[in-house]
């Protein structure tokens, strides 16, 4: 058998081969035991080594051709041998007898395509072994199911960490304006590191500025996903005619790319900074205040627009606001007004 690494102590019963070469993300790479016992190994010697090694939890059992045959567990076997006269009964067996068949891979087979055909039985709450071998059937060791849980959540937890790093690029946390006029301020903490709060921010002409807060239905990636289409959209177009169309033209995008199963609620200002004329198109959003004098009111808002996403074509009705010296118009998503103060009530 290729890459023996038997020690003299170990080479009567309990066998280690060295781990095989990992190329790329082959499964071998979440493999963490590597002990074997011959088919013609005494159980009741088996016992006594593995009683020695309470941290080993299955071993491979191998032919005289050295062919991989199957496992052993530490489970079965002690279970076994904690019976009456379990010894009794196992003293004259052999390893061969309580070869368990279990599921085996090529131990350079992908381990995201072996992890899919396991997804019911790695997320059950029984440990499952599997037997890795190569091309001659030879073994190359065992992984468990929670060697592939923890795997799967290590590459979720990087996944989520670049997909914080790259969301804050996109939508900073902080972010403003300070013209002679007016100011603009905006800011974004995400939910659990990723979300689907997004805003942006652009010059169109010398006197307007097109304002854009949208919330995309769910958390998580999926929501990220959908907030970097919306960065992307933004950051290439041309305003053209009118705010109407560049929310029109948006909607046919999101409900081209996600089919409905994500929806976009936001608010799309083109303000003009000569005028003070702030023009908006509110689609399902909601979640807005304009204070005058200090004081906060609710504009009458246009009615019948639904969230962006649903269907493909979308009526876009906008009403307008003049803004003058001391207004304040302020725009949330509902991550703000769920929050809850000390009493549980949600502002």
């Amino acid at each position: 058998m290729a890459n023996k690494n038997i020690t003299l102590a170990e080479c009567s019963v309990l066998k280690e081969i060295q781990p095989p070469k990992v190329h790329g993300n082959s499964i071998a790479k979440i493999t963490t035991i590597f002990f074997y016992t011959d088919a013609s190994t005494n159980i009741i010697d088996l016992a006594e080594h593995l009683e020695e090694k309470e941290e080993i939890q299955a071993i491979g059992v191998i032919d005289q051709s050295e062919k991989a045959l199957g496992i052993v567990t530490r489970k079965d076997l002690f279970s076994l041998l904690s019976k009456p006269f379990g010894r009794e009964v196992l003293r004259k067996k052999t390893a061969e007898s309580l070869v368990k068949e279990v599921q085996r891979f090529n131990a350079n087979e992908n381990i995201f395509t072996v992890s899919d055909g396991l997804e019911e039985l790695v997320n059950s709450y029984t440990t499952h072994y599997f037997l890795l071998v190569n091309d001659k059937e030879e073994f190359c060791g065992i992984f468990s199911g929670k060697d592939m849980l923890v795997f799967l959540a290590e590459i979720t937890r990087q996944d989520i960490a670049l997909s914080r790093k790259i969301q804050t690029r996109i939508v900073k946390e902080e972010d403003s304006l300070n013209r002679p006029d007016f100011s603009l301020c905006a800011s974004s903490v995400m939910a659990k590191g990723i979300g689907g709060d997004f805003y942006s921010f652009k010059k169109f002409s010398d006197s307007e500025y097109l304002i854009v807060l949208c919330d995309v239905s769910g958390k998580g990636m999926a929501a990220s996903l959908l907030s970097s289409l919306l960065s992307g959209f933004m950051n290439t177009y041309t305003l053209g005619n009118s705010i109407e169309t560049l929310v029109e033209d948006l909607n046919r995008q999101l409900t081209k790319s996600f089919a409905g199963d994500k929806f976009v609620t936001g608010m799309f200002l083109l303000f003009n900074e000569l005028t003070g004329q702030l023009k908006i198109a509110d689609m399902g959003h909601k979640h807005y205040v304009l204070y005058k004098n200090g004081k906060p009111t609710k504009p009458c808002g246009a009615k019948g627009n639904i969230p962006l996403g649903i269907t493909e074509e979308v009526e876009v009705n906008t009403f307008n606001i003049l803004m003058e010296k001391g207004d304040c118009f302020f725009m949330m998503t509902d991550g703000l007004i769920e929050q809850k103060n000390e009493e549980g009530i949600e502002y």
